[in-house]
């Protein structure tokens, strides 16, 4: 391979290497700290995706109307280092309640920073007052 070639595969490499992190966003770039929100629903799916692992909530209202939440979380790395598994978020179709908050522009989307499981334990992966400084948040497991 000549010189030449290598240096525009390696900056090729660079610019796409690159890109990845322009597309990350900061907690605020999405959601709204100053709108906090709770639901309850069941956990239809996980995307154990990087950079953040996305929940699936299908929350029931009082006229029994379903809306699909999609609820974005922690990194899996983070998440995999505190002992969390796709399969303890599923929950095996217990109901969960989320909190956290809501994104700026779309109604059924949010940050989450804990949910509880019907039988008590909860997963704390955000903290509200690190969101408000734009901050990693921590992951913890009650």
């Amino acid at each position: 391979m000549s010189f030449r070639l290598s240096r525009v595969l390696l900056f090729l490499a660079g610019c796409g290497l690159g890109s990845s992190g322009l597309t990350h966003h900061s907690v605020h770039g999405v959601f709204n700290p100053e709108a906090p929100f709770s639901v309850t629903g069941t956990v239809t799916d996980v995307d154990w995706v990087n950079p953040h692992v996305f929940l699936h909530v299908d929350v029931t209202d009082e006229d029994g109307n379903t809306a699909s939440w999609q609820m974005e979380t922690v990194p899996a790395g983070a998440l995999r280092r505190a002992g969390i598994t796709p399969e303890m978020l599923m929950a095996s179709g217990q109901k969960v309640t989320v909190t956290g908050i809501v994104a700026h522009k779309e109604p059924h989307m949010g940050w989450v920073h804990r949910i509880t499981y019907e039988d008590g334990h909860f997963y704390q992966l955000g903290n509200p007052a690190l969101d408000r400084g734009a901050s990693q948040p921590s992951v913890t497991q009650e």
